[in-house]
Parts: C-alpha cells; structure tokens; sequence
C-alpha cells in the first residue's frame, strides 16, 4: 500500500500555469516521480539549482522553449519527443515510455509513462495559451 501523505504536494501543469489537487482538504502528493519529471521537462536546463547537484541528478531541458513556438511541424513533434526522451533520461526512470502528439492543430500532448505501476505524465500545450504563458508566466502575476 502507497502512503498518500509521502512524498511532495503533486504539481499539475494546466492551461494557465500550474496548480495543486486537493482531495479531503490534503493534497496530493507525487509518490517521489511526478514532480520530479514535470520539474526534468520544464525547468531550463541553466537552472541555477543544478549548482548543488552532481552531475548525474542535474535536471532541466530545452523541451518548453521549443513547444511554445509558433507553428507545429512533423520536424518538431520529432525534436520534442527527442527532447523529452533525453530530459527523462535519469536512473529514476529507467523503464519510460515517452510520446509525443499533435491531437489538433495548435496543440502538442506528451504522454510519458515513468515505470511500471505509476501513473501516466500527461502535459498538453494549448496552443495560443502557452504563448501567454510564456510572455506573461503564472509566476508574475501571483501578487
């Protein structure tokens, strides 16, 4: 049995930044890989924390800068499932199973299973919406 208190309050990327589920008034929690995944594809590979990290737990990518171009191509489906493989790559997760789809057309969908038995990680760009996000994050506008 998975204690549900273990762990860190799960992070839930949405259409408009990101946000925490709460079920009973406790939140919850990534059971240790969700988190860590989300944080591997959408923190830039710069991030200044990798500073304290050996160099095999260094996390982060180009993975959200290059989803929020644009125009959607066959060239940069590829280039992201590539991209997300690579940001995954990590001994955490040494079973993933990482896809990347275009479901409509301004949209980009990653689905990546991290091992057997755990959830999938489900991230969806909507279009225009991660545009916004990227010239005017979440995080600014939190007062």
């Amino acid at each position: 049995m998975v204690d549900r208190y273990s762990g860190d309050p799960k992070i839930i990327v949405t259409q408009n930044g990101a946000t925490i589920d709460y079920q009973g008034g406790q939140p919850v929690m990534d059971q240790g890989v969700e988190n860590h995944g989300i944080m591997a594809l959408l923190i830039d590979s710069g991030w200044c924390g990798n500073l304290l990290l050996p160099d095999e737990n260094q996390i982060g990518s180009t993975f959200e800068q290059n989803a929020i171009g644009p125009g959607i191509t066959l060239a940069l489906l590829n280039d992201l499932q590539n991209l997300a493989d690579i940001a995954l790559s990590s001994p955490l997760f040494p079973d993933r199973v990482v896809e990347v789809t275009n479901p409509v057309s301004d949209q980009i969908k990653l689905v990546a299973t991290l091992g057997p038995g755990t959830a999938p990680l489900e991230l969806q760009r909507f279009g225009q919406n991660w545009q916004n996000q990227a010239s005017n994050p979440a995080y600014r506008r939190i007062s």
